[in-house]
């Protein structure tokens, strides 16, 4: 059975003629546009010379969509049929009990011996911060150090009043309190 057409393309070299058409000639002309594209044994009958003139050049351009359509479904038949043959493809059972049995053996033998001594064992130091600790303390050095370098750029960058400056610094000194909990000297 095969396979009807989504939709019908209506191409824009039709627009200089669809221009000349009334409203009510334009609607009877995409009936049969959609009625012959669902359909091609229905064949429209126009009353006007002029929609019959007309359907002559748009009737050939269905049946080309249309038989393009038809060859494209019948190669992608083809190729799904070429890729899901039992000849073709190895991986596919002939019999679909064999899909259905698991005859799997399997016999893992692990055994691990670990004999570790660490000879570095001085009760009395301390132990070293955990490495979550490491990473704050480093996380809060980048912080610090990009504080610095921005505090340099400010004082580096030309203001127009000393209000704006003042009124830059104290903002960037909010900010890093807010993301860094730190405490900055008040600026006045």
């Amino acid at each position: 059975m095969a396979k009807k057409m989504p939709g019908v393309m209506v191409f824009f070299d039709l627009k200089p003629a669809l221009e000349k058409l009334s409203l009510s000639e334009k609607g009877r002309l995409l009936d049969a546009i959609l009625d012959y594209g669902q359909d091609e044994t229905s064949r429209p009958g126009f009353d006007s010379p002029v929609l019959e003139m007309l359907w002559t050049f748009v009737a050939p351009r269905i049946d080309a969509d249309r038989e393009r359509y038809r060859e494209k479904c019948d190669k992608a038949r083809e190729n799904a049929n070429k890729r899901w043959s039992p000849d073709s493809c190895e991986r596919i059972p002939s019999n679909a009990d064999d899909a259905n049995s698991n005859n799997n053996s399997n016999s893992n033998s692990n055994s691990n011996s670990n004999n570790n001594s660490n000879s570095n064992y001085n009760p009395t130091t301390t132990p070293t911060p955990t490495t979550t600790q490491q990473q704050k303390q480093l996380h809060l050095q980048q912080q610090q150090q990009q504080e610095a370098r921005t505090r340099q750029k400010l004082l580096k960058t030309p203001w127009k009043t000393p209000k704006m400056w003042i009124t830059c610094l104290q903002a960037v000194q909010n900010l890093f309190l807010l993301v860094q909990n730190l405490s900055l000297p008040q600026l006045t």
